[in-house]
């Protein structure tokens, strides 16, 4: 059994039609068993993970599988699904094989946060702004959640595999001697450059002066994403599934 946790990439944002209210609600009625797949899922916002790379991964490996990813999530949400579902299955995971269960954690930006507000229960995604900053405390706090992502998994007996999607994992080098997660690390360069040869992110445009709308269109003329704006295309993803596969079966 694959667990797959992630933002909108491996929830495949992007592949399908934004869906009207009253079509996201025929969709919802139709396919609600695929939502114990896709517990995540937003038809109404794109998501189209039948054919993102975590479906097509699985396939390959036979396996069967529960795609946790959300869009616009972080690291730390993924940690929070990892802990509600183990809460959830401790007895079947306990007694299952091992390695029975794989949990593919699709690193996403690490200055992106998750909270809940304890007076009301609302979840709370956010970014680089005023609760967090870019800087090492937000890379330090990322790295310490694949910690303890890393080491629930260990606990019940979850087989990990932690992969960076769209932007490299960055670990200072005061900060290495913390890292427990290695050996679950399949690389620190972002599957995106593995597979294309190119960053999906170069911080070197920022410094030409160009705007955040102009760098977007030109992430969205690139082939393995255009006709969509900034995530890949159906043959993108067909890409990243055969780079993870060919990254998966040379570990």
């Amino acid at each position: 059994m694959d667990l797959w946790f992630g933002d909108s990439w491996p929830i495949g944002q992007e592949l399908g039609p934004k869906l009207t209210k009253i079509q996201n609600l025929k969709y919802c009625y139709q396919y609600k068993d695929a939502f114990n797949t896709f517990p995540n899922m937003q038809p109404a916002e794109g998501d189209n993970p039948i054919l993102a790379f975590p479906t097509l991964v699985s396939n390959h490996r036979k396996s069967e599988f529960i795609n946790f990813a959300k869009t616009a999530s972080s690291i730390e949400y993924a940690l929070f699904q990892l802990i509600t579902f183990c809460s959830a299955n401790r007895e079947k995971l306990k007694s299952s094989p091992e390695s029975y269960y794989t949990a593919f954690l699709c690193l996403t930006a690490q200055i992106r946060g998750f909270g809940i507000d304890h007076l009301t229960g609302k979840q709370i995604h956010y970014f680089n702004n005023s609760r967090k900053s870019i800087d090492e405390t937000a890379i330090y706090d990322s790295l310490i959640t694949i910690n303890s992502f890393y080491a629930i998994c260990r606990l019940y007996n979850i087989n990990c595999v932690i992969i960076p999607i769209f932007c490299d994992l960055l670990i200072p080098e005061d900060f290495r001697q913390i890292v427990l997660f290695k050996s679950a690390l399949l690389t620190e360069i972002s599957l995106v450059e593995l597979t294309f040869g190119e960053k999906f992110i170069d911080n070197k445009l920022y410094d030409t002066g160009i705007t955040e709308h102009e760098y977007y269109s030109l992430l969205s003329s690139k082939s393995w994403i255009t006709p969509n704006k900034m995530h890949p295309n159906v043959i993108g993803h067909k890409q990243l599934a055969y780079k993870l596969i060919e990254l998966l079966e040379n570990r």
